[in-house]
C-alpha cells in the first residue's frame, strides 16, 4: 500500500507498513525494559519516605501522557474503543482523591494528602505506556514477551539465592529487605524461613510470583498450541516456573499459594478449550502437576509441615488476623453515605488498622465505598473481558499474553483476598505492563477487522 493512500497514522502502523522508525523503536524498547525491570531495583528512603524506580520513571512519563492527551484529541485512549477502560482510570483516580479528602475532613476533622492514589498513578501510566505501545505495534510482541521473560528470570533468580545460606544470600536480604524486624527473619532455620525476594515482604513476594506462574502458564500453552515456536525459550519458561514455584512456596504465604493452585485449575481448563490434543494434555500436565508435588514433599517435607502449620493455625483461629481486621474496618461503616463512598483511607488507618485491612476487597470498601470497589474490580474485569476475547482472536504472538492475563487476573482475584494488589508499593506495577499490552493488543485487532471489512466494501 503506498504512503500516500495512508489517511491515518494508526491505520498505516496497523496495516504492517509502518517504515522502520529505528529511533522510536529503539527508544520504546529501552523503556519498556526499563519500566519492567524497575522492580529489580531496591527502594531507598528519601525524607524517611520510601521511593523506588518506578516512582521516578512515573514522574518521568506524565509529561509526555498529559501532553498526548491534550495535544493529539483523536488519540487512542479517547476513541470509542479505548474510551471505557479510560473513564473507568479517571473516575477511580478522581473518586479516590475525592472520596479520601472528604472522608478525612468529616471522619478526623482533618484535611489529609490521599497520598495512597500515586500508587494508582503509576500503575495507569505504565499500563497506557505498555497499552500505546502494543497497538501502535512500535516493538513487536515477542520483544515485550521477552523483556517479561528476562525480567522475571533475574527476579527469580534473585528469590532462590536469596534463601541459600552464605554471603551472597545475606547480602541479598540486606539489599531488599523493608524493615530490621524483615531482616532479622533471614536467621531463621531453612524449614521455617519466609522468603521475600526483590519485594521486600514474602506476602507480596508470593503474589508476584504466581503473576510469573501465570505468564509461564500462557506461554507454555502457546508451545503447544504452535509447536513451531523456539524450544530453547520453551525451556526458559519451564525454568522460570520451576523457579516461581519454589519462590511461592518458601514466601509461606498462605494466600499465594491458595492463588497458585487456582492458576493451575483455570491453565488445565484453557489447555482443554483451545487445544487439540486434550487428552494428551491433560494427562502429561496432570502427570507433571503430581510428579513436581512428590518432588517438593521428598526434598522440603520440612517445609511443606510449616506451610501445613500455618493452614492449620489459620483454620484453627478461624481466619485469624485477617478476621479482626475485617471486623474492626466494617464497624467504621455507620451510614448509607460511608456504604456507597467509603471513610477514606487515612480514618481506615487511624481507627482500625495502621497498616490497612489486609482483605483488600474490604480494604477497598472501607476506603471508597461500594462505588470505589465497583469501579476497581469493573477495570479488572473489562480487562478480562478484552484478554478472554483475544484467546479467541489473536494471532500467535499475543495468544500467550492473552492467556497470561487471564491467569494472572484470575491469581490476584484470589491474592487479594490476603493481601494487596492495588496497593503494593514495590513489585505492584509489573502486571499493568501486561495488562496494557493485552488491551492495546484488542483495539489493534478490533481496528484491523474494521480497517478490513471497510475496504471489502470498496
Amino acid at each position: 500500500m503506498p504512503v500516500k493512500e495512508v489517511n491515518n497514522y494508526s491505520d498505516y502502523a496497523l496495516s504492517g507498513n509502518l517504515p522502520k522508525l529505528n529511533v522510536e523503536r529503539f527508544a520504546a524498547t529501552g523503556i519498556i525494559w526499563f519500566m519492567a525491570a524497575t522492580v529489580l531495583f531496591p527502594h531507598i528512603e528519601i525524607g524517611g519516605i520510601s521511593v523506588g524506580l518506578d516512582d521516578l520513571f512515573t514522574v518521568f512519563l506524565f509529561i509526555p501522557f498529559t501532553g498526548y492527551l491534550l495535544l493529539n484529541p483523536k488519540n487512542i485512549f479517547l476513541q470509542r474503543d479505548g474510551f471505557l477502560i479510560t473513564g473507568l482510570w479517571t473516575f477511580i483516580i478522581f473518586t479516590g482523591i475525592i472520596f479520601s479528602v472528604i472522608g478525612g475532613l468529616y471522619n478526623l476533622d482533618q484535611f489529609r494528602m490521599p497520598t495512597e492514589m500515586w500508587q494508582y498513578v503509576k500503575r495507569m501510566l505504565f499500563f497506557y505506556f505498555a497499552c500505546y505501545i502494543s497497538y501502535m505495534t512500535i516493538i513487536t510482541p515477542r520483544k515485550f514477551n521477552r523483556c517479561i521473560q528476562i525480567v522475571l528470570l533475574i527476579a527469580f533468580v534473585i528469590g532462590v539465592l536469596r534463601i541459600l545460606p552464605g554471603s551472597v544470600g545475606g547480602y541479598l536480604a540486606n539489599l531488599y529487605a523493608r524493615s530490621e524486624g524483615q531482616l532479622a527473619g533471614t536467621e531463621k532455620s531453612f524449614a521455617v524461613l519466609r522468603n521475600y525476594g526483590v519485594a521486600g515482604f514474602a506476602t507480596s513476594w508470593g503474589g508476584f510470583a504466581v503473576l510469573g506462574v501465570a505468564v509461564s502458564f500462557g506461554s507454555l500453552l502457546i508451545h503447544k498450541k504452535n509447536t513451531d515456536i523456539n524450544r530453547f525459550s520453551r525451556f526458559q519458561w519451564w525454568i522460570i516456573l520451576v523457579l516461581a514455584v519454589i519462590n511461592v512456596m518458601f514466601s509461606g504465604s498462605r494466600v499465594a499459594i491458595t492463588a497458585l493452585i487456582g492458576v493451575y485449575i483455570v491453565f488445565v481448563m484453557l489447555g482443554v478449550i483451545y487445544l487439540h490434543d486434550k487428552i494428551s494434555f491433560l494427562i502429561k500436565y496432570i502427570g507433571i502437576f503430581s510428579l513436581i508435588c512428590a518432588g517438593v514433599i521428598y526434598t522440603l517435607w520440612e517445609k511443606i509441615l510449616f506451610i501445613y502449620f500455618r493452614f492449620s493455625n489459620l483454620i484453627d483461629q478461624a481466619g485469624g488476623s485477617r478476621i479482626d481486621q475485617v471486623e474492626s474496618a466494617l464497624s467504621l461503616l455507620t451510614n448509607i453515605q460511608s456504604w456507597l463512598f467509603g471513610v477514606g483511607n487515612v480514618t481506615q488507618r487511624k481507627l482500625a488498622s495502621s497498616f490497612g485491612t489486609e482483605v483488600e476487597p474490604v480494604y477497598l470498601l472501607i476506603n471508597y465505598g461500594a462505588c470505589g470497589v465497583a469501579l476497581r474490580y469493573g477495570l479488572l474485569l473489562v480487562i478480562f473481558i478484552y484478554a478472554w476475547r483475544q484467546l479467541k482472536r489473536a494471532e500467535h504472538s499475543d495468544w500467550n499474553l492473552a492467556a497470561a492475563t487471564v491467569l494472572a487476573l484470575v491469581g490476584y482475584a484470589i491474592f487479594s483476598l490476603g493481601y494487596f494488589f492495588y496497593q503494593e508499593s514495590y513489585v505492584g506495577v509489573m502486571p499493568w505492563l501486561l495488562f496494557g499490552w493485552v488491551v492495546g493488543a484488542y483495539y489493534r485487532e478490533k481496528r484491523l477487522r474494521t480497517i478490513s471489512i471497510s475496504r471489502k466494501q470498496f
